[in-house]
């Protein structure tokens, strides 16, 4: 389709959802990519997206034919213990944002110290006059989660619509609303893609690093970060 072409679909029919668990969109997935974006993916990278993050990979469908017309693929880079509950995240950060000096112990590896203390609803005074240790491991990473958002594409003939906004908002509000939240988003996007550079920008993105031939096709790219701190999406 040529950029004077309108769009055989119309906004107004696009659908949007997240994974269902499965590995039935796979495929569809799978070929799009291969299409439309110059890295190739292995088939296990896209089974470790979607199975552990099934909320943060959204599909655009065309209503009438359910042709998959979008789809964007993202992770949260999750240091949390899978078993920790939303209220232990949140009692979790709080003592780190309100007691900086806590570390992590070198005793400790696993979370269930911490945890059985969260639970009790202990204080950084339950960790003993001889240390300030909190007993996780991977403690100062939990101050800063940083979602990824991978692949992002868009079939040709259904540019124009607001397929790539949407996309990207929907999976940034996910990760906002994931468990322990999320603090900022990156990605990289190639200098020559003006038009997602232009998307990327308009929805508050900032260019933070310059990437020289960091595709296997030796072109460059622009790392790209979106702060979620105290901020809306545009």
């Amino acid at each position: 389709m040529s950029p004077a072409e309108p769009s055989p679909y119309k906004e107004s029919n696009i659908i949007y959802s997240c994974l269902d668990g499965t590995e039935k969109d796979l495929p569809e997935i799978s070929d799009m990519i291969a299409r439309f974006l110059s890295e190739p993916y292995h088939v296990y990278t896209y089974r470790h997206f979607v199975s552990k993050w099934p909320t943060l990979t959204i599909l655009a469908r065309d209503s009438q034919s359910s042709k998959l017309l979008g789809v964007v693929v993202s992770n949260i880079d999750d240091k949390l213990p899978s078993d920790m509950t939303s209220a232990e995240i949140d009692a979790y950060k709080r003592l780190r944002r309100e007691h900086p000096g806590l570390s992590p112990s070198a005793e400790a590896e696993s979370a269930g110290g911490l945890m059985n203390l969260l639970q009790a609803g202990a204080g950084p005074e339950a960790f003993g006059p001889a240390t300030t240790d909190l007993a996780l491991p991977v403690a100062p990473q939990l101050e800063h989660r940083r979602g990824y958002i991978a692949m992002l594409v868009v079939d040709p003939e259904a540019r124009g619509l607001g397929i790539g906004r949407s996309l990207v908002s929907r999976v940034v509000e996910n990760m906002r609303a994931a468990p322990g939240g999320c603090d900022e988003v990156v990605l990289e996007a190639e200098t020559s893609n003006l038009a997602a550079l232009r998307l990327y920008s308009s929805l508050g993105f900032q260019r933070t690093k310059f990437l020289s031939r960091y595709y296997l096709s030796t072109s460059d790219a622009y790392r790209l970060v979106l702060s979620l701190t105290d901020r809306d999406l545009k």
